[in-house]
Protein backbone atom coordinates (compact mmCIF):
# COMPACT_ATOMS: atom_id res chain seq x y z
CA UNK A 1 0.00 0.00 0.00
CA UNK A 2 2.45 2.34 -1.02
CA UNK A 3 1.62 5.46 -2.59
CA UNK A 4 2.82 5.94 -6.64
CA UNK A 5 2.93 8.68 -9.02
CA UNK A 6 -0.42 9.26 -10.79
CA UNK A 7 -2.16 7.53 -8.32
CA UNK A 8 -5.79 8.63 -8.08
CA UNK A 9 -8.32 10.08 -5.05
CA UNK A 10 -11.94 11.26 -4.98
CA UNK A 11 -10.76 13.71 -2.51
CA UNK A 12 -8.47 15.46 -0.48
CA UNK A 13 -9.70 13.63 2.81
CA UNK A 14 -8.99 10.25 0.92
CA UNK A 15 -5.74 11.51 -0.30
CA UNK A 16 -4.99 12.33 3.55
CA UNK A 17 -6.56 9.10 4.81
CA UNK A 18 -4.94 6.83 2.36
CA UNK A 19 -1.51 8.75 3.26
CA UNK A 20 -1.93 8.21 6.76
CA UNK A 21 -2.55 4.67 7.11
CA UNK A 22 1.17 4.33 5.08
CA UNK A 23 1.94 6.55 7.66
CA UNK A 24 0.98 4.01 10.27
CA UNK A 25 1.76 0.65 8.65
CA UNK A 26 5.82 2.11 7.83
CA UNK A 27 6.38 4.14 11.48
CA UNK A 28 6.00 8.03 10.79
CA UNK A 29 3.02 10.70 11.84
CA UNK A 30 1.79 13.16 9.37
CA UNK A 31 0.53 16.22 8.71
CA UNK A 32 -1.11 18.73 6.30
CA UNK A 33 1.93 20.86 5.00
CA UNK A 34 1.04 23.62 2.19
CA UNK A 35 -2.07 24.07 -0.37
CA UNK A 36 -2.86 25.57 -2.93
CA UNK A 37 -6.24 27.23 -4.04
CA UNK A 38 -7.70 28.05 -7.36
CA UNK A 39 -9.83 31.11 -8.55
CA UNK A 40 -13.25 29.12 -7.32
CA UNK A 41 -12.03 28.97 -3.90
CA UNK A 42 -11.00 24.94 -4.25
CA UNK A 43 -8.19 23.66 -3.08
CA UNK A 44 -5.82 22.41 -6.57
CA UNK A 45 -2.73 21.73 -4.41
CA UNK A 46 -2.39 19.90 -1.49
CA UNK A 47 1.17 18.79 0.27
CA UNK A 48 1.34 16.05 3.70
CA UNK A 49 4.33 15.64 5.20
CA UNK A 50 6.51 13.84 7.83
CA UNK A 51 5.50 15.18 10.88
CA UNK A 52 9.91 15.88 11.58
CA UNK A 53 9.19 18.03 8.66
CA UNK A 54 10.72 21.69 9.39
CA UNK A 55 13.67 23.14 11.37
CA UNK A 56 13.13 23.50 15.19
CA UNK A 57 13.71 26.95 16.48
CA UNK A 58 14.39 27.39 20.25
CA UNK A 59 11.55 30.03 21.66
CA UNK A 60 12.45 33.32 23.59
CA UNK A 61 11.52 33.31 27.05
CA UNK A 62 12.20 35.31 29.46
CA UNK A 63 13.04 32.71 32.04
CA UNK A 64 14.43 29.18 31.21
CA UNK A 65 12.31 26.18 30.92
CA UNK A 66 12.80 23.42 33.06
CA UNK A 67 11.27 20.81 30.65
CA UNK A 68 13.47 19.70 28.65
CA UNK A 69 11.25 18.44 25.06
CA UNK A 70 13.40 16.29 22.56
CA UNK A 71 14.32 17.33 18.95
CA UNK A 72 10.66 17.15 17.26
CA UNK A 73 11.97 18.90 13.86
CA UNK A 74 14.86 17.16 11.59
CA UNK A 75 14.09 18.79 8.34
CA UNK A 76 12.82 15.16 7.25
CA UNK A 77 12.11 15.33 3.04
CA UNK A 78 9.46 12.87 3.37
CA UNK A 79 5.85 13.80 1.78
CA UNK A 80 2.84 13.22 -0.86
CA UNK A 81 1.87 16.25 -2.84
CA UNK A 82 -1.22 15.87 -4.51
CA UNK A 83 -2.53 18.09 -7.63
CA UNK A 84 -6.52 17.97 -8.89
CA UNK A 85 -7.11 17.10 -12.53
CA UNK A 86 -9.05 19.55 -14.58
CA UNK A 87 -10.77 16.86 -16.71
CA UNK A 88 -12.21 14.60 -14.63
CA UNK A 89 -12.02 16.77 -10.92
CA UNK A 90 -9.95 14.41 -9.11
CA UNK A 91 -6.96 14.46 -7.25
CA UNK A 92 -3.71 12.61 -8.12
CA UNK A 93 -0.29 12.02 -7.01
CA UNK A 94 2.06 14.06 -8.67
CA UNK A 95 5.56 13.65 -6.14
CA UNK A 96 6.26 11.21 -3.62
CA UNK A 97 8.89 11.14 -1.41
CA UNK A 98 9.95 8.08 1.09
CA UNK A 99 12.83 8.22 2.27
CA UNK A 100 12.96 9.55 5.87
CA UNK A 101 16.25 11.17 7.99
CA UNK A 102 15.45 10.05 11.31
CA UNK A 103 14.13 6.82 12.65
CA UNK A 104 11.10 5.50 12.34
CA UNK A 105 8.90 4.24 15.03
CA UNK A 106 8.59 0.81 15.98
CA UNK A 107 4.95 -0.87 15.76
CA UNK A 108 4.84 -0.69 19.34
CA UNK A 109 4.57 2.83 20.22
CA UNK A 110 2.88 4.34 16.83
CA UNK A 111 -0.79 4.41 18.45
CA UNK A 112 0.78 7.15 20.65
CA UNK A 113 1.88 9.08 17.42
CA UNK A 114 -0.43 12.54 17.07
CA UNK A 115 -1.76 11.60 13.50
CA UNK A 116 -2.86 8.32 14.19
CA UNK A 117 -4.64 9.15 17.61
CA UNK A 118 -8.86 9.63 17.59
CA UNK A 119 -11.47 9.57 19.58
CA UNK A 120 -14.37 8.16 17.62
CA UNK A 121 -17.98 8.84 18.14
CA UNK A 122 -18.71 5.55 19.51
CA UNK A 123 -16.12 5.90 22.38
CA UNK A 124 -17.08 9.59 22.96
CA UNK A 125 -20.66 8.22 23.18
CA UNK A 126 -19.83 5.33 26.00
CA UNK A 127 -17.54 8.07 27.71
CA UNK A 128 -20.04 10.41 28.09
CA UNK A 129 -22.31 7.42 29.53
CA UNK A 130 -19.47 6.92 31.97
CA UNK A 131 -19.52 10.43 33.12
CA UNK A 132 -23.46 10.03 33.54
CA UNK A 133 -22.53 7.49 35.94
CA UNK A 134 -20.18 9.62 37.88
CA UNK A 135 -17.27 7.48 37.27
CA UNK A 136 -14.08 9.44 36.49
CA UNK A 137 -12.52 10.11 33.14
CA UNK A 138 -8.93 8.63 34.74
CA UNK A 139 -10.94 5.13 35.14
CA UNK A 140 -13.24 5.65 31.76
CA UNK A 141 -9.26 5.03 30.39
CA UNK A 142 -9.08 1.74 32.36
CA UNK A 143 -12.21 0.96 30.82
CA UNK A 144 -11.58 1.64 27.43
CA UNK A 145 -8.40 -0.51 28.01
CA UNK A 146 -10.38 -3.70 29.32
CA UNK A 147 -12.83 -3.10 26.66
CA UNK A 148 -9.90 -3.46 24.14
CA UNK A 149 -7.55 -6.12 25.02
CA UNK A 150 -4.58 -3.38 25.67
CA UNK A 151 -3.44 0.64 25.03
CA UNK A 152 -2.09 -0.14 22.17
CA UNK A 153 -5.39 -1.27 20.84
CA UNK A 154 -7.45 1.81 22.37
CA UNK A 155 -6.73 4.26 19.65
CA UNK A 156 -5.91 7.45 21.67
CA UNK A 157 -4.48 8.47 24.69
CA UNK A 158 -6.34 9.71 28.06
CA UNK A 159 -5.22 13.68 27.37
CA UNK A 160 -7.56 12.73 24.16
CA UNK A 161 -10.55 11.85 26.45
CA UNK A 162 -10.25 14.42 28.70
CA UNK A 163 -9.53 17.23 25.03
CA UNK A 164 -12.82 15.09 23.85
CA UNK A 165 -14.81 15.68 27.29
CA UNK A 166 -13.91 19.61 27.72
CA UNK A 167 -14.98 19.88 23.80
CA UNK A 168 -18.19 18.18 24.72
CA UNK A 169 -18.73 20.42 27.92
CA UNK A 170 -17.77 23.30 26.02
CA UNK A 171 -20.95 22.42 23.11
CA UNK A 172 -23.44 21.74 25.84
CA UNK A 173 -21.91 24.84 27.39
CA UNK A 174 -23.23 27.12 24.56
CA UNK A 175 -26.53 25.56 24.05
CA UNK A 176 -27.53 25.40 28.04
CA UNK A 177 -29.79 28.77 27.41
CA UNK A 178 -31.53 27.42 24.30
CA UNK A 179 -32.45 24.29 25.76
CA UNK A 180 -33.43 25.94 28.89
CA UNK A 181 -35.78 28.08 26.58
CA UNK A 182 -37.39 25.35 25.02
CA UNK A 183 -38.25 23.56 28.74
CA UNK A 184 -40.11 26.89 29.10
Amino acid sequence: MVPFFNQEFDSIEDALSFYNQYAKEVGFSTQSHTSKKGFDGVITRKEFVCNKQGLWRKPEQAEPSKRRWGITREQCGARMVVLKKRLNDKYVVSQFVEAHNHPLTTPRRIHLLRSHRKVTTVARNLADQLAAANVPTCQQMSVFELESGGLENVGFLRRDLYNARRDSRKTLARQDADMLYEYF
